[in-house]
């Protein structure tokens, strides 16, 4: 029986000894060097997470940035192109009002000319109908356009009353008009007024033409016409 219970226990020993030849022991120092080391990879593993989050914010700050600036560029490039269109409209409108001004009135004193005192070319009468005048002959025939001036003058030519002479040239199948407004009155006295036309005219059959509805048969002082002025329009 002895020696039985000497053979267990040198079985339970040995037994004892290879489980801890198996088995790996740490030491409180390296275990705590494993944890530092563990808490260490912890925080640069935390810390690359918040660098990476902050690039993310960065790069989306950039690009949002970069989208409002593309879209204020846009708006500023669409606002400029819009002022664009509009000066050239306006340019363009001014253009064709030059072209069409060439027909109808000098911009500036070149092209006029005339020598000597204005010519009497005619005298409206206060009676119904249409009245032609000629202009002179000596006018040029380049001449685009013609100064008139039409001086009318009123005294004693009852009853009072507003009188309308009516003036024009027929150029291109259309009248050029003016409109001459006065005034007819009893008292004996004169008043007048020289007022001054312009008036496109063309290479042939050059005339002034007038009407009045205001008949006066006695004592009419009408309106004279003078020639005083034209536009060579090809000066």
């Amino acid at each position: 029986t002895i020696v039985t219970l000497t053979t267990c226990k040198m079985s339970i020993i040995e037994r004892q000894i290879q489980i801890r030849q198996e088995n790996q022991f740490v030491s409180k120092e390296g275990f705590r060097e494993e944890i530092n080391r563990l808490s260490k990879n912890f925080q640069f593993v935390k810390s690359q997470t918040f660098n990476k989050r902050q690039c993310k914010v960065g790069l989306g700050f950039f690009i949002f940035l970069s989208v409002v600036s593309y879209v204020a560029l846009g708006v500023t490039l669409w606002m400029t192109m819009a002022e664009l269109m509009k000066v050239k409209v306006e340019v363009s409108g001014l253009m064709k009002n030059v072209e069409k001004s060439k027909t109808l009135l000098p911009f500036t004193t070149k092209g006029l000319s005339w020598e000597g005192d204005p010519v009497k070319i005619g005298f409206v009468t206060s009676t119904s109908g249409v009245q032609s005048f000629n202009l002179p002959d000596d006018l040029p025939m380049n001449a685009s356009m013609v100064r008139i001036i039409a001086f009318h003058t009123s005294g004693n030519e009852g009853p009072e009353r507003k009188v309308l002479y009516k003036l024009w040239t027929d150029v291109s199948g259309g009248e050029h008009v003016h409109f001459l407004y006065g005034v007819r009155y009893t008292q004996e006295a004169l008043s007048f007024q020289a007022l001054e036309f312009w008036f496109p005219i063309k290479k042939t059959g050059r005339k002034i033409k007038a009407v009045t509805k205001s008949s006066q048969p006695f004592n009419d002082h009408g309106v004279s016409l003078y020639v005083f002025g034209y536009f060579d329009s090809y000066h």
